[in-house]
């Protein structure tokens, strides 16, 4: 029931504020924050590791359970932000962006991809303890804000892509926070040891990457 509250209030806020969104900033940038997503969605796929859904399957959980998907997520994303970083000329150019306005672009990117990732694993906890409430809640909220809010503020400065990326970034982090506030889990780091976490966790993360690939090509030709 609150999973269908929270859908259908979600749906209605994306439905007013981003048509008034697409009406101010056009085209273009839509396009090219559409390519960008795709970015930062294959990199939180890798950087999350599958570690998210392993929590939430496993029969039982511990503290260190927990501070090994920490461990992973918050060591594969930072590579993973650090390896955008480095080749931002190059993915600039790979999607089609600016070049001026394209490098900040591939920046934020960068920050996306830890704090989506690391966010899963409290998602993973309310949802393990079937938290829908919780859950739909800080999606709705967390998107007003974002979007509703600072994507509003950016996108009336005519910031075009760059507008719609700090508000996901906005978006992320209020659902980090407001997620570690509900479930308080562990902040120690572990490396993973757990022989069953890894390989379910590698077993989603094959499933998700060839998901992605299915749904993301298009988005690609359409972006560019």
């Amino acid at each position: 029931c609150w999973s269908f509250v929270g859908t259908t209030g979600k749906v209605l806020a994306q439905f007013v504020i981003q048509i008034w969104l697409a009406r101010t900033l056009g085209p273009e940038p839509y396009g090219a924050f559409a390519a960008l997503l795709i970015l930062v969605s294959i990199g939180v796929l890798l950087a999350e590791s599958g570690f998210g859904s392993s929590l939430v399957q496993s029969k039982t959980l511990t503290d260190a359970d927990i501070e090994q998907a920490l461990g992973l997520v918050l060591t594969t994303s930072t590579a993973l932000s650090l390896l955008i970083l480095l080749n931002a000329a190059a993915l600039t150019r790979l999607l089609g962006l600016p070049a001026g306005g394209g490098h900040l672009d591939i920046y934020l990117c960068a920050a996306l991809v830890p704090v989506l990732a690391l966010s899963n694993i409290s998602l993973a906890l309310l949802r393990r303890d079937l938290r829908q409430q919780t859950i739909a809640t800080l999606h709705l909220a967390s998107y007003v804000v974002g979007f509703g809010g600072v994507g509003v503020v950016a996108a009336m400065a005519g910031w075009g892509a760059t507008a719609l990326l700090l508000a996901q970034l906005t978006q992320a982090v209020l659902t980090l926070a407001g997620g570690y506030a509900m479930t308080r889990h562990p902040l120690r780091i572990r490396l993973p040891d757990n022989r069953h976490m890894m390989w379910f966790g590698l077993q989603v993360v094959a499933t998700n990457v060839v998901n992605w690939l299915i749904e993301n090509c298009d988005k690609y030709l359409i972006g560019r």
